[in-house]
Order: C-alpha cells, then structure tokens, then sequence
C-alpha cells in the first residue's frame, strides 16, 4: 500500500505535517504507530527492542517532529480474534516514509515475537540510508511539494513564480 505525498502532506509547506499511515480498523483494541528513533537486539530478554514515540494511526504530525529517516511500526489491530487458549493473532506492519509511505514488512503474532520478523529490518533501514540518498529524499520531497503548492497558481505567474524562488536560492536567503 503505498500513499501520495500530496495527500499526506499539509499545504503549508513540505514540511509542516505529516499523515501517519492507517491500516487498522475504527474501534480495534491495542492499535498505535511507533515512530522509531532506535532499534537493537536485546540480549536479556531476547527479540528486539524498538523505542520510539507512540502516536494514533493517521494522526498529523509536525514533519521536523519526526527522526529522519523516518521508520514507524503500525500495530493495525486482531488479524484473527481468538478465546481462552486460542488467543487472538494482531497484525504488525512496517512502513518507511522516502516521499510515500511504502509497507516493507509485515507480522501476524499472538505475542511480542513479530519483533524477530520486523526488528532487523526496522534496524537496516534505520543505519544504512547515506547521507546522499537522505539528502536526494528531501530534495524531492521538497519539489513534490513545490508541484504540489504550483497547481494552486496562476498560470500566467507560475514563470514569475519559479524565478523568485530561483533569485531567492541564488541569493542564499533559504534558511540553510
């Protein structure tokens, strides 16, 4: 499942807000993003620890609240519900943000195990992205959202429009 930048970024800049992903169903017990700033093993209790800061699946975010490169695990709720010794498998998903949301891993768990499956794969994405390849998201990032700012504009000053913002980043008047 992959969302557009457009949708899921406010108009007030590129990076004003931001619309976490949204997989589970309104009313599913135990559902939550995890906006991942660390990931690594854990030797004591084994599996992986995944910390980072807990939000409501598409909730908007301010864009410089939120780490680069940005990982978040989606608990999207009971895949199957269960009783007694049955219990009830949920439905962890992990997304990577570079421009759209793109789902890289799933797990379906009665337990804390669905960190085995998502745990390396969070940790990869989180200490491999170059500097290059970060800084190439953004500069994308920022002309989707200028495309997505030009629609609204005249036509007829579109032109006038892009020579401004090329006389304002010649002159460095851009908070770098």
């Amino acid at each position: 499942m992959q969302q557009s930048f457009c949708q899921n970024v406010s108009k007030q800049g590129p990076r004003a807000s931001l619309m976490l992903p949204s997989t589970a169903r309104r009313g599913e017990p135990l559902i939550y993003i995890r906006v991942l700033h660390e990931v690594w093993p854990n030797s004591r209790a084994g599996g992986w620890r995944l910390k980072g800061r807990l939000y409501r699946p598409g909730q908007r975010v301010s864009r410089d609240a939120l780490p680069d490169p940005l990982v978040v695990v989606e608990a999207a709720g009971r895949s199957k519900t269960g009783r007694g010794h049955n219990r009830s498998e949920y439905l962890y998903i992990l997304w990577h943000w570079d421009g759209e949301w793109r789902e890289v891993a799933r797990a379906i768990s009665p337990s804390w195990d669905w960190q085995w499956i998502l745990g390396p794969a969070a940790r990869k994405l989180l200490t491999t992205a170059p500097i290059q390849e970060r800084a190439a998201r953004h500069v994308d990032e920022l002309l989707t959202a200028i495309d997505c700012a030009m629609a609204d504009v005249d036509p007829e000053l579109r032109p006038l429009v892009c020579a401004g913002i090329e006389e304002r980043l010649a002159a460095g008047k851009v908070a770098a």
